[in-house]
């Protein structure tokens, strides 16, 4: 599989990849990369948080970081402002091996011996610096947080997210989901309303939200099945649809 840095709209990079001649798919929206995210994604910490529930995230996939990045950031200025609140787990996966290193060797926690490849680290630094103009924070934070929440194992790098075909034991659970995965042309097996009912079974909390770009109505059904309330939002910068699927089933208490 082959990438190449496109600028989108906003000034914030994305990555084309191309799996074949044939099959070839953007990360992000041509309008804006970093507002896309914040648009779809951020509403998924601040509902959690709000809610008063764990901040126990899922992130599928890593890609350029923005999540992991908006979420830091968040919760910074959070911090910053007089309402800090504790991370529990931030768990992103990423079938990539390239996207996990070339992330750990801008925060300096690769081996020193790790190559670095064109376009990733002058990536990380824009979208850190559009993230800390957004929120308004102290330049460098985003990156010391990631490298804390790194090494106090908060914050762990997972590869690419397989779908069990049966229940899990002792499932590691989430009360947000990123749900950023590529199309269902890209990863089928992340689409299927079998494969999501099965997969959300195991990942989500009785309390949770997800986000994702998407609005396929096998996702739209796999989270009614499983008693979410469906929230079809206006898709960003012309896109149709997207999904906020929110499930409410007990109090934090």
């Amino acid at each position: 599989m082959s990438y190449q840095f496109m600028t989108t709209a906003d000034g914030s990079p994305t990555l084309e990849w191309q799996q074949s001649p044939d099959l070839v798919e953007k990360m992000h929206h041509s309008q804006g990369a970093l507002s896309e995210s914040l648009y779809i994604y951020l509403p998924v910490i601040q509902t959690v948080a709000e809610a008063g529930w764990p901040l126990k995230f899922m992130s599928l996939g890593l890609g350029l970081g923005y999540n992991e990045m908006i979420l830091a950031a968040w919760l910074k200025k959070q911090e910053l402002q007089g309402r800090p609140l504790s991370l529990q787990r931030l768990h992103s996966f990423e079938s990539q091996d390239l996207l996990k290193d070339q992330l750990l060797l801008w925060l300096g926690l690769a081996p020193a011996n790790l190559p670095a490849s064109e376009g990733f680290s002058q990536a990380y630094d824009c979208i850190v610096q559009a993230l800390c103009r957004h929120f308004q924070l102290p330049a460098g934070l985003i990156q010391q947080t990631l490298v804390e929440w790194r090494q106090s194992d908060i914050w762990q790098l997972k590869g690419a997210y397989l779908p069990s075909q049966e229940p899990v034991a002792e499932p590691e659970r989430y009360s947000g989901l990123f749900y950023d995965a590529f199309s269902s042309k890209m990863n089928p097996e992340l689409w299927s309303e079998e494969g999501l009912v099965q997969s959300l079974q195991d990942l989500c909390e009785p309390n949770c939200v997800l986000a994702t770009y998407a609005a396929k109505g096998s996702l739209k059904r796999a989270l009614r099945r499983l008693g979410f309330a469906v929230d079809l939002r206006p898709g960003f910068a012309g896109k149709r649809q997207c999904t906020l699927g929110i499930r409410s089933c007990q109090s934090s208490g």
